[in-house]
């Protein structure tokens, strides 16, 4: 089997993490999803709505274990910002991991831990 071949073979991947004491199915979205996603958290200036991408995410990744309904649908992705950052934060933690983003993507300012020289 090929390389292409094995690649399209593969389903999305998912995971089950418990947070709190109650448990959530997290999603992988797929690269046009992912992509549509980001673009419709622009302002019409092109610049990104980061508050609203991470709820977004929340809101398409993040489903109900028993049975696979989402938690908040894309159009309630402010809901999210009602519910404590403590159970938000590792749910985004692991929408990142899933679908490859970084602290650049998601607009966190990244330190720089270089030493300067005096």
């Amino acid at each position: 089997m090929s390389l292409r071949e094995r690649l399209e073979a593969k389903k999305l991947e998912q995971s089950e993490i418990t947070i709190r004491g109650e448990r959530f199915t997290v999603l992988e979205l797929d690269r046009a999803d992912r992509s549509r996603t980001f673009a419709e958290c622009r302002d019409k200036a092109g610049k990104s709505n980061w508050a609203k991408l991470e709820g977004v995410m929340l809101s398409k990744c993040v489903r109900e274990p028993e049975t696979s309904a989402a938690v908040y649908g894309p159009d309630e992705w402010q809901a999210w910002d009602k519910l404590g950052s403590g159970m938000t934060g590792p749910l985004f933690g692991e929408i990142m991991r899933l679908n490859g983003l970084d602290d650049q993507d998601v607009g966190r300012e990244v330190k720089n831990s270089d030493t300067t020289e005096t």
